[in-house]
């Protein structure tokens, strides 16, 4: 067989993304916070795009304008200017201000200073810095001190080995256990602790009168004492159960998390990115577009790429131009198709899920991505992406629109259940079980069947899991 080199023609056809699609899937699956930050760097790389004025930036704009005019007018019409007294300003000024003390007049009242004012969270790290610096330590404690105490993780605990940690303080091995010795006597009391057990220890050894049991009971029955078989720990000890019982009253006034009062992760708080009202027998849809920039194209550059638009020789200018219009385009259409389907997104949960708005959430309706896709005519893929990080708010509080997606379980009653449903029927069953006698998996299962919900055991350990209840094992409480 002769190979020979010829040409020919093949028709295909293939799904190309381009880049303009690319971006909007690109907005469509971002947060709202994520999606600010993506406008703003899109504005600080494209000069066509600018923030349009906001009503409030409008109003404080025109009050200025009229300041100005009646500042211009005042100064035509005045033949000769008043001189302004500071001293009285001033003093008028400060005196109208904030009171020391309620009935003090301003003469006599005290100001705090503004640094007073200003509430600092002070880390776990700050605080054993500054216990270093004001003790009566040795030099090398003082040297390595630091060090040693960014090794420490958020509960407090000192997780690396003494060889890791020689290595990042550039010190000798045996000096790390010397220098633990002087930092564990730092506040909070567990602080450089190796595990759970040495921080309880260390916590133990400072009470004033502790139980004869408490420290056996810390080193050798943790486990036992977690699942609750005190009877097979008074055994091993050679005690009562009573008097086990009181050494671990006494155990849990001890803290397993010395760093969790320093805790200084800031609270996130979600801003959601659509409304629902209800008014009357009818849901009202409002989309949240407040604090998010608004995009528009420059008019300054519109029309210097007109006055471009028949020059030759700005041929280079001009193609600048139009390829940044041609992207500041793109991104405003972007933002217009995502509000656009977050607001057919969530006409069609409305009309999936109407009866949880009205009834609550024991009626939230079996639902998954498929049903809405098929409704609004979409696919799956964008659904996910709409519903991804996407928050709704409405009379009964602020939830993810994936909340709204359930799977179907079967009842005997003939209708399928949502799992959300299931979710707080177990919750409802469990807040109201003896706690000297707590429902196993195997017969909050049962329970379930005889409501007509049938699953298995094992669903029912993974709802409570998903609810953060914890085993039967562990919730009884027999003493």
């Amino acid at each position: 067989m002769q190979l020979t080199p010829k040409l020919s023609l093949k028709l295909t056809q293939k799904l190309v993304m381009t880049p303009q699609l690319q971006q909007a899937i690109r907005l469509l699956q971002l947060s709202r916070l994520d999606l600010e930050q993506a406008i703003q760097e899109e504005m600080v790389d494209n000069p066509i795009l600018e923030e349009e004025a906001t009503e409030e930036a409008t109003v404080e704009e025109r009050v200025a304008e009229e300041a100005a005019e009646q500042s211009k007018k005042n100064d035509e019409e005045g033949g000769q200017e008043t001189e302004i007294d500071w001293e009285r300003y001033m003093d008028s000024a400060i005196n109208s201000g904030f009171q020391a003390e309620a009935g003090v007049p301003a003469e006599e009242g005290e100001r705090p200073t503004l640094e007073s004012t200003y509430a600092v969270e002070r880390s776990l790290a700050d605080h054993l810095v500054w216990q270093l610096r004001v003790s009566n330590l040795p030099d090398f404690v003082k040297e390595i001190g630091p060090c040693l105490i960014a090794c420490l993780d958020g509960d407090g605990y000192l997780r690396d080995d003494d060889d890791a940690i020689a290595a990042l303080c550039y010190c000798a091995r045996e000096r790390i256990p010397e220098a633990l010795v002087y930092l564990r006597q730092l506040d909070p009391v567990g602080v450089f602790a190796r595990d759970l057990t040495d921080c309880l220890l260390f916590q133990a050894d400072q009470l004033a009168d502790p139980h004869p049991l408490l420290k056996p009971l810390i080193r050798d029955h943790l486990k036992e004492l977690e699942t609750r078989r005190y009877q097979e720990v008074a055994e091993v000890l050679e005690t009562s159960v009573d008097e086990v019982v009181a050494a671990l009253h006494q155990l849990r006034q001890l803290e397993p998390k010395p760093g969790r009062s320093f805790d200084s992760d800031a609270p996130i708080y979600v801003v959601p990115d659509v409304y629902v009202v209800r008014k009357g027998d009818q849901l009202e849809i409002r989309l949240n577009d407040e604090g998010l920039p608004r995009p528009r194209i420059s008019p300054y550059y519109m029309e210097m790429y007109k006055q471009l638009n028949g020059r030759p020789m700005d041929s280079a200018s001009r193609d600048f131009i139009r390829e940044k219009l041609n992207h500041a385009i793109a991104l405003i259409k972007s933002l217009e198709q995502r509000q656009k389907t977050i607001y057919r997104t969530t006409e069609s949960i409305l009309r999936f899920q109407r009866d949880f708005f009205f009834k609550g959430p024991n009626y939230l309706r079996p639902l998954i991505l498929r049903d809405v896709a098929e409704d609004l005519g979409m696919h799956e893929s964008t659904i996910s992406r709409v519903t991804c990080n996407k928050y709704l708010h409405c009379e009964r509080g602020i939830f993810e629109l994936k909340y709204f997606f359930s799977n179907s379980i079967k009842s005997t009653h003939g209708d399928d259940l949502s799992a959300v449903y299931v979710k707080n029927r177990l919750r409802e069953i469990l807040a109201a079980e003896d706690p000297c006698h707590c429902l196993s998996d195997q017969a909050l299962a049962q329970l379930l069947a005889e409501e007509g919900i049938k699953i298995a055991r094992r669903t029912v350990a993974k709802y409570r899991d998903e609810l953060k209840i914890l085993p039967a094992a562990s919730r009884r409480q027999g003493y």
